[in-house]
């Protein structure tokens, strides 16, 4: 069940993601950075680097945790519920920035810069895994470029 706790701007692009997927995505997000950030082990953030910056640029196909999470959906037989991408592309991005930051952290041994950001970042994973809020979809509807101008029409 997810809570709505955020203002949706909708539609924001033409294509839809699967919210059920994102979630459990998000799931295994909480896993890997965990034991990355517990076992020192900057292996699993890079490969959280590349996962998350497939998502975020539109070759979200290529994804291995979301591939992972759609078949073990499939395999359940649990359906999708369909969510604009928009948003979703935008958390994914912030995801990169955030997988770099700990990932070059960890490599140059600053374990407080890693903990520090990857607390951030895991405390974002874990709610949208836990109860589907997604704080990277809520700062992209703040910001007053989320929506191509083209597509909008100003009343006079």
């Amino acid at each position: 069940m997810s809570i709505s706790l955020f203002p949706q701007a909708c539609p924001i692009a033409k294509d839809v993601v699967d919210e059920h997927a994102a979630r459990v995505t998000a799931g295994l997000v909480v896993c890997t950075l965990g034991a990355s950030l517990f076992f020192r082990l900057p292996a699993l953030t890079l490969f959280l680097t590349v996962d998350f910056g497939l998502r975020g640029f539109g070759k979200s196909a290529f994804s291995p945790m979301g591939r992972v999470a759609r078949a073990g959906l499939r395999g359940l037989g649990v359906g999708s519920k369909r969510t604009n991408a928009g948003p979703k592309r935008f958390a994914a991005k912030i995801g990169t920035l955030f997988a770099s930051v700990v990932t070059l952290a960890l490599l140059r041994h600053q374990s407080s810069i890693a903990l520090g950001v990857g607390s951030l970042f895991l405390s974002c994973a874990l709610l949208e895994a836990t109860v589907g809020v997604c704080v990277g979809c809520w700062m992209y509807t703040l910001l007053p470029w989320r929506t191509d101008r083209r597509d909008v029409i100003v009343a006079r």
